[in-house]
């Protein structure tokens, strides 16, 4: 039978790994056994939306006070603000309300990352209703 907890689920050439036992990042490892609660934080999207809709408004507000490429550069930064809080994201796992972050990444693969620990929280699962036991350290006896 081959062990699932050697598995890889998810690999980059940056450093993030999900296994069947654990989340490796390039600053810390994490054992999945324990992890209840798996989230996307998005709060650099709430802060970019705040900024990139008042650099857009202050750009109408006082247009006819600012010279038209004035107007075009305060609305592309607050675009570009919009663009780079759009795609940054949070990873926190642990159990539930008291979930630690343990990666900051794009949301692209955040998303992936978040998808490979549940196919591994699946398979861990998939191991334990079929009798095979599983012990503190993820491995099957």
């Amino acid at each position: 039978m081959t062990n699932s907890n050697d598995t890889i689920y998810y690999s980059d050439g940056r450093g993030i790994c999900v296994t069947g036992r654990r989340l490796r990042t390039r600053f810390k490892d994490e054992a999945l056994a324990p992890v209840q609660s798996v989230q996307i934080g998005r709060e650099p999207l709430m802060i970019a939306a705040v900024v990139g809709i008042g650099l857009t408004l202050f750009a109408n507000r006082f247009g006819d006070l600012l010279l038209f490429h004035e107007q075009i550069i305060l609305v592309l930064a607050g675009l570009t603000i919009l663009a780079v809080g759009y795609s940054i994201a949070a990873l926190r796992i642990g159990q539930y309300m008291h979930e630690k972050t343990v990666l900051w990444s794009t949301i692209w693969t955040v998303r992936s990352v978040r998808e490979a620990i549940a196919r591994a929280k699946h398979a861990q699962d998939e191991l334990s209703s079929k009798g095979v036991v599983v012990n503190s350290e993820g491995l099957a006896d």
